[in-house]
């Protein structure tokens, strides 16, 4: 991967641009939005910086995920994993459910993600993940994510998980999780860094045929020595004929929030279903999210 030739034997940015004076109101906007779009799986950084998309989880996850590969908040978020009930929270949508997989019982999910900004390269990302509960209810995940922007490819690993620590009374009762990750990425003739960290709390409240998930959580990039408090608030209408519509609001306190509408069609009960999203920021600009993604019970 090239270097610009005005970052050309410098040291590694950190509060400053290229030139080495203090960044201005644009750059500060620019790196703020870095994050959230990191939130959604990848981001642009600013060309004097390793230009590697970061992850999040959701969802993602957001692969999204999130590679989202959307973490973290900037986490891929890739795939957020987990069952709530048979048309459960996780892709399309970038925020986390509270559902935890029964011990033995496993899923795959697969995301391909395309993010549009003015001024910049298009970026597509691929993830894959897998999850699997592991008793005591409690679930463990590993994702990975291929992102590629102007040419140069980036790739993430998480490794994360999470653990059930209430429940109310009944089949569809309100539940509250704590989640956990830790993302590894590299770019292109780069070697494998520890990029991110983060720990969420998410809260899955039913109601009457349909599901709010709450989302508060704490993201820390040991690149930029930076944390972040994330969030986000999703509404998930149950199936209807196979359909169902679900819309969220998420995003950091860096950064302006997205909203993200999606569908999830339900293939064979309990066991195959395909997801289409699309959402953008609220911010000037206005950058885009596509994804397309699958889920499948093993």
């Amino acid at each position: 991967m090239s270097i610009p030739r005005q970052c050309r034997d410098r040291p590694r940015a950190t509060s400053k641009s290229c030139d080495g004076k203090q960044a201005g109101n644009d750059e500060l906007q620019a790196r703020r939005t870095d994050r959230t779009r990191a939130r959604a799986g990848y981001a642009l950084p600013d060309p004097c910086f390793d230009p590697i998309p970061r992850i999040d989880t959701s969802a993602t996850a957001r692969t999204d995920p999130t590679l989202a590969m959307k973490t973290l908040p900037w986490l891929f978020l890739l795939l957020a994993v987990g069952t709530l009930r048979p048309a459960q929270a996780g892709r399309p949508l970038q925020a986390e459910d509270a559902g935890v997989l029964e011990r033995g019982h496993c899923e795959a999910e697969g995301v391909l993600q395309r993010q549009d900004e003015p001024l910049v390269p298009r970026a597509h990302a691929t993830g894959l993940q897998l999850a699997c509960g592991v008793g005591g209810s409690s679930q463990i995940a590993l994702a990975a994510l291929d992102a590629r922007s102007g040419g140069s490819p980036a790739q993430r690993l998480r490794a994360g998980g999470k653990s059930e620590l209430w429940r109310g009374a009944g089949n569809d009762a309100a539940a509250f999780t704590l989640a956990w990750g830790a993302t590894a990425g590299r770019a292109e003739g780069k070697s494998w860094a520890h990029v991110g960290t983060d720990l969420n709390g998410v809260a899955s409240i039913p109601t009457d045929r349909a599901t709010w998930h709450l989302n508060l959580g704490h993201l820390r990039d040991p690149a930029s020595r930076q944390r972040s408090t994330t969030w986000a608030l999703a509404f998930e209408r149950d199936s209807v004929g196979g359909w169902a519509p679900m819309a969220e609001l998420f995003g950091d306190d860096r950064g302006a929030p997205w909203w993200n509408l999606g569908l999830r069609l339900t293939a064979q009960p309990d066991k195959l279903y395909f997801d289409l999203s699309y959402g953008r920021q609220v911010a000037p600009g206005r950058p885009s999210l596509l994804t397309a993604g699958f889920k499948f019970a093993i």
